[in-house]
């Protein structure tokens, strides 16, 4: 068991070696972020559990809007991971997408379409299985946070490597593709959290997703915040109760119960 202040890692990880490059220790700026990072380089951010219990541990894995960074959802951690037992890793973006990263790209790199959907969550999942390793995560307790890009790319993951996650906590959310067959995704525990003043578009849009995902038998909990919470203390509540839920048991069979 761990106990202390949570510890802040900075890793630039290579899939292609089976190693891990630290730097949370740099301070002198000598690595530059764009030099950094290719097509093969995820920058995160590992936030370890204070009270870890014993064998593979649960996380939160954060998928941030494009034009943001690492830092935009960590105030999540204040919402579900207050006990101290949940890891969080915060991931950026691979494409430079001023003023910040995006997991998708620019227009002229990324068509929307379910290839390039495919491609980008192929990406991260190669991540996924990294880190599971690397941090002795339990993928069942895996829950995937995004915010606009970063939620469509988590409902992609969702869709074709649902094996790595165990639930998913999505923030303005598009529906990247529907997937033809749906894929089974029984109870998968969803929080789908958007605001109120939708137009009557993406309303229709998001109700879309939301019937989607309960087709492919995920257990859907819809919230509507008003148009100017990012994380404001409604957002925080009902993340926060969310996960008091689904933590409570198995996460990945916690609407059987």
């Amino acid at each position: 068991m761990r106990v202390g202040a949570r510890r802040y890692r900075f890793i630039l990880m290579r899939s292609d070696r089976p190693g891990t490059e630290d730097l949370s220790r740099i301070t002198d700026g000598s690595v530059g972020l764009t030099e950094a990072l290719s097509d093969r380089d995820f920058f995160h951010r590992f936030i370890s559990a204070e009270r870890a219990e014993p064998g593979a541990e649960p996380v939160f894995v954060l998928l941030h809007d494009s034009g943001g960074n690492e830092e935009d959802l960590l105030s999540i951690v204040e919402a579900g991971a207050e006990d101290g037992k949940t890891n969080v890793i915060a991931l950026r973006g691979l494409f430079d997408y001023q003023p910040g990263f995006s997991f998708l790209g620019t227009p002229q790199e990324f068509a929307p379409g379910e290839p390039c959907f495919i491609d980008r969550a192929d990406r991260v999942s190669q991540f996924f299985n990294w880190a599971a390793k690397e941090y002795n995560l339990d993928p069942a307790k895996t829950v995937v946070v995004g915010a606009g890009d970063g939620a469509t790319l988590a409902v992609t993951l969702l869709f074709v490597h649902s094996e790595l996650l165990g639930g998913a906590i999505l923030i303005r959310p598009k529906s990247p593709f529907r997937p033809k067959p749906l894929p089974a995704l029984p109870c998968y525990p969803i929080l789908l959290i958007n605001p109120k003043n939708e137009s009557r578009d993406e309303r229709a849009a998001s109700e879309a997703l939301a019937a989607t995902l309960f087709d492919c038998g995920c257990s859907v909990r819809k919230v509507r915040v008003p148009a100017n919470a990012h994380f404001d203390g409604k957002v925080v509540k009902a993340i926060r109760a969310w996960y008091k839920k689904v933590s409570a048991t198995d996460i990945s069979i916690e609407c059987a119960l």
